[in-house]
């Protein structure tokens, strides 16, 4: 896909994005099927894009996305648009959904790493490139490089915020050697230094789920909740820890917010649980493009 106009922007933020890819319509492995029913819809945001009418292919690509809530195509090109735009936050929400589709597409990853740099949301972009920085491959020298960049030229920021990304890198590096007791300890500290920290509050869910502790993990997947409420994967891993905690109205609740997940397995699972209630379920999302 051409994502040139994404490429050129965060390189005027100062930080070195995934190489600009060739001009032109996507291919139709990434795009526009030959068999798609939205092909003509689709070349023609392509078509608005490549005569720099951003904003008309805005539009162009809602309205696949309109028809069809789980275009992969129309998700990242509508996310890659907002961030030519500088539509930082929107552009995030777009390239989140289309990386929750195809979570192994590291070069995705690394531009909504990007994205939530150029939103100046940190901890967004620390979890993506760390998820690439450790898995071998292509980007993830770039990745890596990504994370030291943050270190050492992110915004001017008050000893409290050092302080809480140190907490939150030790946590990482405590769960990547295995250690969830120094993690959970790493964690739980960045949370009392700022309750609204997402990414530990979620770590620290899934080891509470780990331990066996389930009232602290449903506890933590709420207060991600509230703050992230389109992360349908921990709706979907609290509707479990709600399931073994025998609070089954609340089970279905959170089976029910992860319905409207745009990932196909998030959704499916959703589903199935809520077949168990004998609730009923929204049908499965089309499949993307």
């Amino acid at each position: 896909m051409n994502r040139t106009m994404f490429a050129l922007l965060l390189a005027a933020t100062g930080f070195t994005p995934i190489a600009a890819r060739s001009q032109g319509a996507a291919p139709a492995a990434g795009g526009a099927s030959t068999s798609s029913p939205f092909k003509k819809d689709l070349e023609r945001g392509y078509r608005l894009k490549e005569q720099k009418r951003g904003p008309e292919a805005v539009a162009a690509f809602a309205a696949v996305l309109a028809k069809d809530p789980s275009n992969h195509a129309a998700l990242t090109e509508l996310g890659y648009l907002h961030a030519g735009l500088r539509h930082y936050n929107t552009a995030l929400k777009y390239l989140r959904a289309a990386s929750a589709q195809d979570p192994d597409n590291m070069r995705l990853r690394m531009d909504l790493g990007y994205a939530a740099q150029s939103a100046k949301r940190y901890d967004a972009a620390t979890e993506q490139f760390r998820i690439v920085a450790e898995r071998r491959g292509e980007f993830q020298a770039q990745a890596q490089a990504a994370l030291e960049t943050m270190k050492a030229s992110s915004p001017a920021a008050g000893e409290a915020d050092v302080k809480q990304r140190r907490l939150r890198e030790q946590g990482y590096a405590a769960l990547s050697r295995g250690d969830k007791t120094a993690a959970g300890k790493s964690f739980e500290s960045a949370v009392a230094n700022d309750p609204k920290d997402a990414a530990a509050l979620k770590q620290l869910g899934f080891i509470d789920l780990d331990q066996g502790r389930l009232a602290e993990a449903a506890a933590n997947f709420e207060a991600v909740r509230a703050l992230e409420p389109n992360d349908y994967f921990v709706a979907l891993q609290l509707g479990y820890t709600y399931e073994r905690l025998q609070k089954k109205e609340q089970a279905r609740e959170s089976f029910s917010a992860a319905l409207a997940s745009a990932d196909e397995k998030i959704h499916g699972a959703a589903q199935t649980a809520l077949r168990s209630y004998g609730a009923p379920a929204a049908g499965a999302p089309a499949s993307s493009l």
